[in-house]
């Protein structure tokens, strides 16, 4: 559609034999206004019927704003004649008032407005949109989560200097609220926490002590030359802790 062209449209509430006609340059826009404001006639006749407001059905489109005037009048009087129709509209049509018109709001008001309408929406359809929302995640569940990660990805590329930054920044203070966050869950559940520990050593005990052997045989020499590297460099120390040892023994 050309820009600033006309456009005639209806709504039609059928089990109530009910219409309205009205014309615009903006059908996205006037149908929000039908939708919204309380001071429309479609949304009073929707509200005390208590039933969902219509789709905007556009019938003739790409008018002049002449020949949307004169089409709105015939439409009107159209539906007008056919008695099997209630018609909403107060005037014969034809008015230049009947395009839209900007609203005066200042952007804070629009965003408002928005955010309005989209709570009252969402309260109005939640379970529908939850109900879509799953199937939507299910269907579309490896693509969602391929997306995601890269997403994620080109955020850290495009950060890094600086994520790195605020982690080593905040590391220290956050090491030691976890460490005190932490000690103070295990006072609490002491038992529950050692029971855990008992029972994963029990479940891990043999993958554990066949990983250490594999290990000790595979860097066999590697560990020898450590041990050997150890005693060298602390053997005052293990030569007096050896003497302590002996010495207790004979007190026993």
């Amino acid at each position: 559609m050309k820009k600033n062209r006309d456009s005639i449209y209806i709504y039609l509430w059928e089990e109530f034999n009910t219409v309205y006609i009205g014309r615009t340059v903006n059908p996205k826009g006037r149908h929000y206004q039908h939708k919204s404001r309380e001071s429309e006639s479609t949304y009073k006749f929707s509200s005390e019927h208590h039933v969902e407001h219509p789709k905007m059905i556009i019938i003739e489109n790409d008018l002049t704003i002449e020949e949307g005037i004169e089409r709105e009048k015939y439409w009107i009087n159209y539906y007008k004649t056919n008695n099997e129709y209630v018609v909403l509209n107060k005037s014969r049509g034809g008015q230049i008032g009947g395009q839209l018109k900007p609203l005066s709001l200042t952007d804070e008001e629009k965003k408002e407005r928005a955010r309005q309408y989209k709570e009252k929406y969402y309260n109005e359809h939640k379970e529908e949109l939850k109900l879509k929302s799953r199937l939507y995640y299910e269907t579309h569940k490896e693509e969602l989560r391929n997306a995601k990660r890269e997403k994620a990805k080109t955020y850290y590329m495009t950060h890094r200097d600086e994520i790195i930054e605020s982690y080593y920044k905040n590391h220290e203070e956050n090491k030691m609220k976890n460490r005190l966050a932490f000690k103070k869950h295990y006072q609490e559940h002491i038992e529950e926490m050692r029971e855990k520990y008992r029972e994963r050593y029990t479940l891990n005990k043999d993958k554990k002590l066949s990983y250490q052997k594999e290990y000790r045989e595979t860097h066999r020499e590697e560990i020898l030359a450590k041990k050997r590297a150890y005693r060298e460099q602390h053997k005052e120390e293990l030569r007096l802790k050896a003497k302590e040892y002996r010495e207790k023994k004979k007190q026993k």
